[in-house]
């Protein structure tokens, strides 16, 4: 057990690098791994592979789709599609990675991700909707999920029926457990406030409650820049 925990902790660090390898040369550094490394994560991928391989995995090709620019569009039908197949993982920590794996293919991946948007919204809600999922080992993996489809809403809202999605989603908020997921997420609740969408109106009473508990949530969660956008968004609900 010893040397897998080692195994894992190696894997994580390479992957850490990786990614900010490529958050600093973006688009210039994909056909280096698509050439080098790709294969090898793909076969971290297979389903008898152990937990964490998949999650490294995951979120490396998911760093390819965020930060590869138009040299990563022709894989990202592939990622969505492996992120698709983890989302229901029974392990944390593989669901959380495909979730938010999704989240950054529904915002980067366009085309790419466009034909698989209802497929995403269908396996996201089950996440969401699964027994347990807001104890707290699932947390964050729930969060993952309801930050990713309020970005399918706001990317692909051609393809999905936002009218129906958006208030079950303003339903589910706050997010309490992903720092990263509840700041996207309270800001698109703005947005939605801002832009007097009836998801956020019709909803007066529980929108006024999830910005109450922001305001309350610290720093991390919710920057001050965030809450004052959000106090003046809730005044047009008045």
């Amino acid at each position: 057990e010893d040397e897998e925990d080692e195994e894992e902790s190696v894997m994580m660090a390479v992957v850490e690098l990786l990614c900010a390898a490529l958050k600093t040369h973006g688009e210039a550094l994909v056909p280096w791994i698509q050439g080098n490394l790709l294969p090898f994560y793909g076969q971290l991928l297979a389903p008898a592979r152990p937990a964490g391989d998949k999650s490294a995995a995951l979120c490396v090709l998911v760093e390819l789709v965020e930060h590869g620019g138009a040299a990563a569009a022709p894989l990202a039908a592939n990622i969505v599609a492996a992120c698709l197949t983890y989302a229901q993982d029974t392990t944390p920590n593989v669901r959380r990675a495909a979730c938010y794996g999704l989240a950054v293919c529904a915002g980067k991946a366009g085309a790419g991700f466009a034909e698989s948007a209802q497929q995403a919204l269908g396996q996201l809600h089950a996440v969401v909707a699964a027994q347990g999922s807001r104890e707290e080992e699932n947390k964050e993996a729930t969060d993952n999920a309801i930050d990713a489809i309020g970005r399918i809403c706001k990317h692909h809202a051609a393809t999905v029926d936002t009218a129906q999605v958006l208030p079950v989603w303003v339903a589910w908020l706050p997010l309490t457990a992903d720092e990263e997921c509840a700041q996207a997420s309270h800001a698109m609740l703005a947005e939605l406030i801002e832009a007097k969408h009836p998801a956020a109106l019709q909803q007066a009473g529980k929108v006024r409650e999830v910005v109450q508990a922001v305001m309350a949530q610290d720093k991390a969660f919710a920057p001050q820049e965030l809450k004052d956008r959000l106090s003046a968004a809730v005044a047009i609900l008045a």
